[in-house]
């Protein structure tokens, strides 16, 4: 059970790729269940790789470097020494689609997905950095700031894009460096803090950085695109709330959005730019806010999620296992569908890929049938469900297709296996 953050009870996570929502575990299970089940293991190869210090440009990195396979549970499968920048693994299983090349260098680790390419060994770049507490270059934006109402409370969600431009790259962490944002001061319940690696959401738990209202995020912003999704709720039992936040960042852009028709948003010192979107009867843009700038909102009403649709009202029921939004969800899960299905579609034989799409068939009609019970009992809003099982049925379409028209794979680089693996 999770509780507001000051209050100290917040389920935690190791520090591994764990404790992810329900529904991420039950597809990344059965996707790894499917690769298992039909890839059988034969021959070795190796990775070979160059370890390089991305701030600096120098190539002479000593440092550790772990070898995990991500469809074996993160479960190590190899470890080396750089040594001058070098390394080499060998003994690794070649049906495994993918490996993950893990460093830690000065307090951070730096993950990096490596695919097999045919070629024996398989060479990679590595790329470690330099820490900074400063976040000059670093562009903030909000690309999704949806409020809904759910009887008596509402839901607050967003998803964050951090995207380090520094120049030269480095990592911003450290107690000063970590992504702070603002919870209400008093009466709100907590849900859930995710930041995205490797297309997976890691939960994590907000650590108070020494502010009324003021919370952390102690994940390190590496250079490119970090994404961070919060979620929580508010009292809302008379239709009205007022948020006010400080904004901590210069920003560029939020997107302030509502699933209801009936719910009002609006602002006294905020310039709400409304904006079509064929997903959300209600839509804003609030842009080039800077630090100290207040971001002061109005809402009221609501509880008209499905009028739009033409469909009876429905309650929604608040779903702890699913605290974010159903579109985020579907891009992650489609995301780690096609993963999968490409990685798996180069590394198995016809009978097992036969099985691979099968399964991955079964599966994605067991998540439509659960999809469609949530809706019947009111759990999920009209536009939330079409958005869904619209999704689902794109990505069943895809799988159908290859299942019927999947013909024997060539060796990967098209090498033979004895020319191109050692025995």
């Amino acid at each position: 059970m999770r509780s507001n953050p000051a209050g100290g009870l917040i389920r935690t996570i190791d520090d591994d790729y764990l404790a992810m929502t329900d529904r991420i575990v039950y597809f990344f299970v059965t996707c790894v269940l499917m690769l298992s089940a039909a890839t059988p293991s034969t021959a070795a190869f190796s990775i070979e790789g160059k370890v390089v210090n991305g701030t600096t440009g120098e190539t002479d990195v000593n440092i550790d470097v772990t070898i995990v396979n991500p469809t074996g549970g993160m479960t190590e499968a190899g470890k080396a020494a750089a040594v001058g920048g070098e390394f080499r693994v060998d003994g690794l299983d070649e049906n495994v689609p993918a490996y993950i090349v893990r460093l830690d260098y000065k307090g951070v680790r730096y993950d990096y997905m490596v695919r097999l390419t045919g070629d024996d060994p398989v060479k990679q770049t590595v790329y470690v950095y330099e820490n900074t507490a400063s976040w000059d270059r670093v562009g903030v934006r909000v690309p999704l700031f949806v409020v809904n109402r759910h009887g008596d409370h509402l839901q607050l969600e967003r998803v964050i894009e951090l995207t380090n431009n520094t120049d030269p790259p480095v990592t911003v962490t450290g107690d000063d460096g970590y992504f702070k944002f603002v919870l209400p001061e008093k009466d709100y319940n907590f849900q859930a803090l995710f930041v995205y690696s490797l297309g997976v959401p890691i939960e994590q738990t907000p650590v108070p950085a020494g502010q009324p209202g003021v919370f952390r995020a102690e994940y390190p912003i590496r250079p490119g695109v970090t994404r961070v999704g919060l979620s929580f709720t508010v009292p809302y039992q008379d239709g009205h709330y007022v948020l006010s936040e400080e904004i901590l960042y210069d920003t560029d852009k939020i997107v302030i959005a509502s699933d209801d028709p009936g719910i009002s948003i609006t602002s006294e010192t905020n310039t709400l730019v409304e904006v079509e979107d064929p997903h959300r009867p209600v839509s804003f843009v609030v842009e080039n806010l800077k630090a100290g700038d207040e971001l002061h909102l109005h809402l009221s009403g609501g509880g008209q999620s499905t009028a739009r649709a033409g469909q009876p009202s429905v309650i929604v029921v608040p779903n702890q296992t699913e605290p974010l939004s159903f579109e985020v969800i579907a891009v992650l899960l489609a995301a780690l569908l096609l993963l999968f299905v490409l990685a798996a579609r180069e590394s198995i034989n016809v009978e097992g890929q036969k099985r691979f799409y099968e399964q991955a068939r079964d599966a994605l009609l067991n998540r439509m049938a659960r999809l469609d019970d949530l809706y019947k009992t009111g759990a999920v809003t009209a536009a939330a469900y079409y958005t869904r099982r619209a999704e689902m049925k794109n990505q069943a379409a895809a799988v159908l297709f290859r299942l019927g028209n999947e013909k024997t794979p060539a060796r990967r680089g098209g090498k033979s296996k004895a020319k191109g693996r050692r025995k």
